[in-house]
């Protein structure tokens, strides 16, 4: 089943922190290294307001500097959409999210951790309560579809390729592929076919 190969081989890749200060610890032999799930700690967003609520709101403070009821509701309701939430909350608000943040604040190891919750949920494997309560907020477990943009770029680039959804679905297929051919020539996984990231972008996934 190339489905349960490829959702194999994406928890064995997204398994590892890849935090620097663990690599260290891959030097000595007898050094056990956490699984992601192990240690890490549900982050909380931040929603920022659109240009719209913004203009709304000194729109409403012009032209009720007192802060009549109408202002104070207003003002509000913005505050109350500002507050920090679980990601499992701002999941529930928006099917799309970008989450904006310093370098080294965790948004790649956020995307990890949403990958792993749902490859593990569609194995039918244990999962943390962190774990249950995204996939319970997504609906259903998602295929996770995790993708590098500067990898993409850079395919793109080398291939002479525009930037377009079938492009996205070649790389994806040339990335895994090549990443399971060892130098031997003996696979680590079977090859996908050629439609099986396109099917499963059409069929609904956590990209």
């Amino acid at each position: 089943d190339p489905a349960r190969e490829y959702l194999k081989k994406f928890v064995q890749q997204h398994e590892d922190p890849k935090f620097r200060s663990l690599a260290l610890l891959a030097q000595y032999p007898d050094a056990q290294l956490p699984k992601l799930e192990k240690i890490y700690l549900p982050v909380r967003v931040t929603f920022e307001p659109t240009e719209t609520e913004r203009a709304a709101a000194k729109g409403v403070k012009a032209k009720r500097p007192e802060k009549s009821g109408e202002a104070a509701l207003f003002e509000s309701s913005l505050r109350e959409r500002i507050e920090p939430v679980e990601l499992t909350e701002a999941i529930k608000g928006s099917p799309k999210l970008a989450i904006v943040g310093k370098a080294g604040s965790g948004k790649s190891t956020l995307l990890q951790w949403a990958g792993l919750a749902c490859a593990h949920a569609l194995l039918k494997e244990k999962l943390t309560k962190d774990q249950e309560k995204f996939v319970k907020a997504l609906g259903r477990p998602l295929f996770p579809i995790f993708v590098s943009l500067g990898a993409f770029d850079l395919y793109c680039r080398n291939e002479n390729r525009e930037r377009t959804a079938a492009a996205l679905q070649d790389f994806l297929i040339h990335r895994f592929n090549a990443r399971h051919e060892s130098r031997s020539g003996q696979r680590a996984a079977p090859k996908l076919p050629p439609d099986f990231f396109g099917r499963k972008l059409k069929s609904g996934c956590l990209l």
